[in-house]
């Protein structure tokens, strides 16, 4: 919108230096008069009392009933009226707001506007190995492009890498990888006005679990007991398991007479038809689960 603005700005300008135009002469002795009959040969109406607290009415405040956009005109000389007597941001709040209000009466339209965002992205958390989504809603967007905060340099960058899905879009689909732990994600949001940025959010992916000691072969007189233990850290949860010869696959063990199924340490009663058994443990949190090696019990 400034550029356009500051178009018009030379444009009138110019104008100013036509014979009539004494409005654009006045100096910084004017800087705290009102504004009074500006630029009359337009066929616009007075303007009256026009200060710098009355910015955001002025546009309001000019007719366009000469048909030919000369409120608009009028505006516009009063903007730059008002930034040859002042300085600082109220100069420039009060063309703003007089020039946006000129072209919306002399276009028939808003004029550009940037994209809003609606919608933040939110953080995720996802399991090594698997993906996980950000999304934005905006309005008035015309393009996307996902960044990621580099904490090596301090700054915001293109995501580039090959394996997202989405970096131009408004969801971008990320792999979970242990590399990208706690990283940061943002989307720049674009139209023909210009660029907003999305709040950040963050990447939080759960490791699996890791065993750190498997289970040893036990062996037991029968009639006594035998212990198979694991150890993990980001364990969650246990679950031993028994291999069916019969069926050739794992299943829990649920018999009645093992104690700690569900812990690091199972106890299993040596008898004679678990002879020769094997067991694991499953090994599980949030983001998965991982299998110990076998230990095989003899009875004898």
């Amino acid at each position: 919108m400034r550029r356009v603005l500051s178009w018009v700005l030379a444009i009138l300008l110019c104008m100013s230096l036509l014979p009539g135009a004494a409005w654009a002469e006045e100096g910084p002795a004017d800087k705290k008069e009102s504004v009074h009959d500006i630029n009359r040969q337009w066929g616009v109406i007075d303007l009256i009392d026009h200060s710098r607290e009355d910015a955001d009415e002025s546009a309001d405040d000019l007719s366009a009933d000469d048909g030919c956009g000369c409120a608009a005109l009028a505006a516009l000389a009063i903007g730059i009226h008002y930034v040859s007597v002042a300085d600082g941001t109220g100069a420039w709040n009060f063309v703003s707001a007089t020039l946006e209000g000129a072209l919306q009466q002399t276009l028939g339209q808003g004029g550009s506007k940037g994209p809003a965002i609606t919608a933040q992205p939110a953080d995720a958390t996802a399991a090594e190995g698997s993906t996980a989504e950000f999304s934005v809603t905006a309005t008035g967007a015309a393009s996307y492009q996902w960044q990621f905060w580099s904490v090596k340099s301090e700054a915001w960058y293109s995501v580039t890498a090959t394996d997202y899905t989405g970096l131009t879009a408004a969801t971008m689909t990320v792999p979970a990888t242990a590399d990208r732990n706690g990283m940061k994600y943002r989307c720049a949001v674009t139209n023909e006005a210009g660029t907003v940025y999305s709040e950040s959010a963050t990447l939080t992916v759960a490791s699996k679990p890791e065993i750190t000691a498997q289970p040893a072969d036990a062996t037991a007189a029968a009639g006594s007991t035998a212990e198979f233990s694991v150890t993990a850290t980001g364990a969650a949860s246990y679950q031993w398991q028994f291999w069916s010869v019969k069926s050739e696959a794992w299943y829990s063990v649920t018999a009645t007479d093992y104690t700690g199924l569900t812990a690091a340490t199972m106890t299993v009663p040596a008898t004679a038809d678990r002879n020769g058994m094997k067991y694991r443990c499953a090994v599980t949190n949030e983001a998965g689960t991982v299998y110990s090696e076998s230990a095989t019990l003899t009875v004898g």
